[in-house]
């Protein structure tokens, strides 16, 4: 499940970049911080999972561009963006699991009217993963194996995708989907975000 997924968000990345055509011409920069917090679902676990949080931030410059399309002219962006998603995985009472993703996204951006934004990024990053596992108990094997946490990192592909409301100048709130493709784990999830600075 999570890598269709991620597939679809890869899907709507591509289709997003190859449907742009015609003359562009700069208008304006935009400069804004993101906040947000969701849930993830995951693949390549052997054990139960009690809660899955992810918690989101970023920093995001968007360069506004008008575009003169097959389908009539259309307001496009570009957008770039440093994101940070730290995933809390609760896996006993007293075991929490942290795993994060670091990566520079590139995008594009499409505004539909006044208020409403799509925006379809994908880059390159870092993920870490945190695993328990267990190690041998030494010469006292009535306490049984012991409990630790291990760290692996890994060449990280982050996808996002977000429906965004702009009511303000300087504020706005979205919905995104996000996607990580690597070899250790593939975390995917939805966050709901604040974003403050300036937005239009």
């Amino acid at each position: 499940m999570a890598m269709k997924y991620s597939s679809l968000l890869l899907l709507s990345y591509l289709i997003g970049f190859s449907s742009i055509r015609g003359q562009t011409s700069v208008s304006n920069d935009n400069l804004w911080i993101s906040g947000g917090i969701g849930g993830f679902f995951t693949n390549k676990v052997d054990y139960d999972i009690y809660g899955a949080f992810s918690f989101y931030l970023s920093a995001d410059w968007l360069r506004n561009k008008f575009v003169d399309t097959v389908d009539g002219p259309k307001h496009w962006n570009t957008k770039w963006e440093i994101r940070l998603i730290d995933h809390l995985e609760m896996i006993h009472e007293d075991v929490v699991l942290s795993h994060y993703d670091l990566g520079l996204l590139y995008g594009k951006s499409i505004s539909f009217g006044k208020v409403f934004q799509v925006n379809i990024s994908g880059g390159a990053g870092v993920f870490k993963r945190e695993k328990e596992v267990y190690s041998d108990p030494g010469p006292n094997p009535i306490s049984g194996p012991i409990p630790k946490i291990e760290q692996y990192y890994t060449f990280n592909i982050p996808l996002e995708f977000e429906l965004c409301m702009i009511p303000s100048k300087y504020f706005g709130i979205g919905i995104a989907g996000f996607a990580n493709l690597n070899t250790k784990r593939n975390i995917n999830g939805i966050v709901v975000k604040l974003e403050i600075g300036k937005r239009k």
